[in-house]
Order: structure tokens, then C-alpha cells, then sequence
């Protein structure tokens, strides 16, 4: 083994730790923010994807996964969760501006 390949396996230790602790943060929180955004908005893909986001958001954010509370995460979740309906409402008041009669293709349910 060459200095260069010790070298790289040095950075790579810190980087591989962060990330499963992360991983761990994912595997214990993940239901508890997908169940609080799915009571609030009744879809099914939106909590997907606004919970995706939200883990996102905190893996950007924070320098060290142990940090990361649940707590932290549902007030991304509801955040993100609240940017994602305004802009939904907005979307629609601006589509019924253009065709105030037409009927709306993707209503939540």
C-alpha cells in the first residue's frame, strides 16, 4: 500500500462513520416524520416526498448527526410541508385565473 492509498483511506474513515450515523438517524426517525406529514396532508406521495426532503435538508444542515433530534426533523418536515401547499395553492389560483371554468385534473383527495 502507497502513501497516497493510506492517505485516502484516512479521509474516507471519517466519511464512511458520518454517513452511517446518518443512516442510523434515517432508520430511527424516517416513520415518525413520514407519519406526521402524512396526518396533516392525506397523500401518500406528498409525505414521500416532502420526507425525503426533509432528511435532505438536515443532512445539508448538520455537521454532526448526532444533533439531529426528532424534534428538529418535524419542524423541517412541517416547514417544507407548508412551502409545499403554498405553493400548490398559488399554482391553482393562478390556473383559475386562466380558465376560471376549467376543471381541476389533479385535486387532492
Amino acid at each position: 500500500m502507497t502513501q497516497q492509498d493510506r492517505r485516502i483511506g484516512q479521509q474516507a474513515a471519517p466519511i464512511a462513520r458520518m454517513m452511517r450515523a446518518f443512516a442510523q438517524v434515517y432508520d430511527e426517525n424516517v416513520d415518525a416524520v413520514y407519519r406526521y406529514v402524512h396526518r396533516r396532508c392525506q397523500d401518500h406521495a406528498l409525505a414521500e416526498d416532502v420526507t425525503q426532503d426533509t432528511f435532505m435538508a438536515a443532512i445539508r444542515s448538520a455537521d454532526d448527526p448526532s444533533r439531529i433530534t426528532t424534534g428538529w426533523l418535524i419542524t423541517i418536515a412541517r416547514n417544507r410541508l407548508i412551502d409545499v401547499l403554498r405553493r400548490k395553492t398559488k399554482y391553482e389560483e393562478k390556473l383559475r385565473l386562466v380558465a376560471p371554468n376549467s376543471i381541476m385534473v389533479d385535486e387532492v383527495d
